[in-house]
């Protein structure tokens, strides 16, 4: 995150799991030529010879839909999963969930789909709740 805030880069999200980290950045912070290679060697200088092996990846463009309200809870609490009624319905409308990530206070989930996809997802997530 030091390396962001040196460049002046803001970060949007940054999910993580056992032994992965990502970065989510608005692609227009980072539009200007060569500050992805930039971002990279700076993480690789910094980084790579002290610890783990390190992969950087730069992936598509993600769009981040949120999905929040006391009804994700209330949902769960009913035995009906909110959270998995909207990764169904994305599912079966062949939209590939790429970032997830839900509040502790479960009545807030977040998916990251392609950015091509987003506003299919929000459609496809409408009519899950509200389309019936």
């Amino acid at each position: 995150m030091g390396i962001l805030k040196d460049m002046g880069v803001p970060y949007e999200h940054s999910p993580t799991g056992i032994d992965t980290m990502t970065l989510i950045i608005d692609k227009n912070k980072i539009s200007s030529p060569g500050t992805v290679n930039e971002i990279v060697r700076e993480l690789d200088k910094r980084f790579n010879k002290k610890s783990a092996p390190m992969e950087i990846e730069v992936g598509e463009a993600i769009a981040m839909v949120g999905i929040a309200g006391l009804g994700m809870k209330r949902d769960y609490e009913s035995h009906i999963n909110g959270d998995a009624r909207v990764l169904q319905a994305l599912a079966n409308a062949g939209i590939r969930q790429r970032v997830l990530n839900k509040g502790a206070s479960e009545i807030s989930f977040f998916v990251g789909v392609g950015e091509s996809q987003a506003d299919d997802a929000v459609r496809v997530i409408y009519n899950e709740f509200y389309g019936r």
